[in-house]
């Protein structure tokens, strides 16, 4: 039944059972529409409660099931660990794959690197090996194979999608990302060749 087909007296008694103040005489119509949107506003925030209580109380029972203390913090990914113990490098990046074009990546669950071709950044000695070692395309050659002659594709190397030069080491606290230092620019990169 719709709450506004109920009489006065239902509706009153629904208001008490939800907390809500006494409407003191007859309702007249305004009077009626506010009684049941509080009503249902009442029901809905109870029924929300209701759930979050039920959700919270199975993600207890399903931790203690599995075994996890709720009063540990989540352990950091390997790659954040690696990339916080890793020493800090001034490097120039170059894009082997087009020219002039930015590379944004993330690496664990807390850090973003926006690399810019030809420009000096400060990284992690851990991820510019990682990327000399997963930044590649494979290379395939057809071969002939020497017991029936077939020819078959064959991985005989990889090209490199980006390249680092290594410039000289950086503070342990420098940020991550492109240096805009002038100095450090002057000392580094080449001078443009004006035509």
């Amino acid at each position: 039944m719709k709450l506004m087909e109920r009489t006065d007296k239902e509706l009153q008694e629904l208001a008490s059972k939800y907390g809500l103040p006494k409407v003191k005489g007859t309702l007249t119509k305004e009077k009626r529409l506010e009684l049941v949107g509080a009503i249902e506003q009442a029901d809905y925030k109870m029924r929300t409660e209701a759930q979050a209580k039920a959700r919270a109380e199975l993600q207890k029972q399903a931790e203690q099931k599995l075994g996890i203390d709720p009063k540990k913090k989540r352990k950091p990914s390997p790659e954040t660990l690696a990339i916080e113990r890793s020493k800090r490098k001034y490097y120039t990046f170059h894009n082997l794959e087009e020219d002039g074009v930015k590379i944004a990546l993330r690496k664990g669950e807390k850090y973003r690197f926006e690399l810019y071709d030809g420009r000096i950044h400060c990284l992690p000695e851990w991820l510019v090996r990682n990327l000399r070692q997963t930044a590649t395309y494979p290379i395939y050659a057809q071969r002939k194979h020497p017991v029936s002659g077939l020819e078959y594709s064959a991985h005989v190397g990889n090209r490199p999608r980006c390249g680092f030069d290594e410039l000289e080491d950086a503070p342990d606290d420098a940020p991550f990302g492109v240096v805009l230092d002038k100095a450090l620019e002057a000392k580094h990169l080449p001078e443009p060749v004006l035509t």
